[in-house]
């Protein structure tokens, strides 16, 4: 009876620590180490971006705090793998953690999350998910990906 109601008391923290657990040492495809998420968890938003340079860091930084209202070190963050079976792990983590809302930034990012359609809302291992352009497309792209973009950020400032 007692080990009924400790699963339901478990946070997110708790649930995330032992998916984590489960994944082991080596991704089962790549053979790489597991790929994790990092960051807190308060924010309840889950942001899986392509990697990032420095000059790309800054913009996606400007874009939390300005639009999104979020503290970068609340958002839990990942960048995608082509790995199937990493994906797979990385869902299972975003279902422990029970977001409000998935940003997935960039063409990866899209792919991995099955968001073909940016500026689209779906599901995405159980939780609300959106795409939109990664901060290197937005700076060297038209006009008209910097508006989508803010107004994906604004749907998830909503959400979150």
């Amino acid at each position: 009876m007692l080990g009924g109601w400790a699963a339901l008391a478990e946070g997110p923290a708790e649930r995330l620590a032992r998916v984590v657990a489960g994944l082991g040492e080596r991704c089962e495809g790549c053979g790489e180490a597991p790929l994790l998420g990092a960051g807190a968890l308060r924010s309840g938003l889950v942001l899986v971006c392509d990697p990032l340079i420095a000059a790309g860091q800054g913009m996606l930084t400007n874009m939390l705090v300005k639009v999104v209202t979020v503290e970068p070190a609340d958002v839990w963050t990942a960048s995608p793998r082509p790995c199937g079976v990493c994906a797979s792990g990385l869902a299972q983590q975003v279902q422990a953690i029970r977001p409000n809302a998935v940003l997935a930034m960039g063409a990866d990012a899209a792919q991995l999350t099955g968001l073909v359609e940016r500026g689209a809302w779906g599901k995405w291992a159980g939780v609300s998910a959106i795409a939109t352009w990664h901060p290197a497309e937005i700076e060297a792209g038209p006009a008209q990906r910097k508006r989508a973009a803010f107004d994906v950020l604004t749907e998830i400032a909503r959400r979150r």
